[in-house]
């Protein structure tokens, strides 16, 4: 299990839950050891790190374009996540991480009469899948 993004997820998800923000210094510092990682440790090239940047680049753009339905934070998350597991693991969080919110979203506007303007975190969707994700490579190994 890749523990690290597990250790920045967490209070990235406490955070969002608790005050719909994620703090930009806790980013900060994950995206600059990610990248220090990748380069010293892994030996990865650039053009790894760029493309694993897509992902938050393509919700920064979404949360623009939205005027934030979808917030800036979702969007730095995944850049930092991207730098950590690379883009097609960020591709496959992002889209578990879509279907946990939609089914909890369906959940609140049907059940609990809530508006469809009603905003919820993301963040501990994507800790949720991340968790989930990690559960099943550990077991299909």
């Amino acid at each position: 299990m890749n523990i690290m993004p597990l250790i920045f997820l967490i209070p990235c998800s406490i955070t969002d839950f608790r005050k719909k923000k994620i703090s930009m210094k806790w980013c900060l510092i994950w995206g600059l050891g990610a990248i220090g990682y990748q380069l010293f440790c892994k030996k990865q090239q650039i053009l790894f790190l760029g493309s694993s940047l897509s992902i938050g680049i393509i919700l920064l753009v979404i949360a623009k374009i939205s005027r934030q339905s979808i917030g800036y934070g979702d969007g730095i998350v995944f850049l930092v996540l991207g730098m950590w597991i690379g883009i097609w693991n960020s591709i496959v969080l992002l889209l578990f991480a879509l279907i946990g919110s939609s089914i909890v979203s369906l959940f609140l506007i049907l059940v609990m009469k809530k508006k469809k303007t009603y905003k919820i975190a993301f963040i501990p969707f994507v800790l949720a899948a991340y968790i989930m994700l990690e559960f099943i490579a550990a077991i299909s190994i």
